[in-house]
């Protein structure tokens, strides 16, 4: 058995408690993401989408075309 006190003893702790720590955390810690990305858009700027269809105007064949 290790002794109470030996050098050993700590560092293997030290490394139980690191290990148990980092597995603890998880994969986010931290929220990065601003609330910003949360509100929602006003309607002028969302991009058409299927269900929200936009007519655009005829096509007119240019003399640069």
């Amino acid at each position: 058995m290790i002794a109470p006190s030996s050098p050993i003893r700590t560092s293997l702790l030290a490394t139980i408690g690191v290990s148990v720590l980092v597995a603890l955390a998880g994969c986010q810690a931290i929220d990065f993401y601003e609330n910003e990305a949360v509100n929602p858009i006003s309607p002028e700027l969302v991009p058409p989408r299927e269900l929200s269809m936009v007519s655009l105007p005829a096509y007119r064949i240019e003399p640069p075309d």
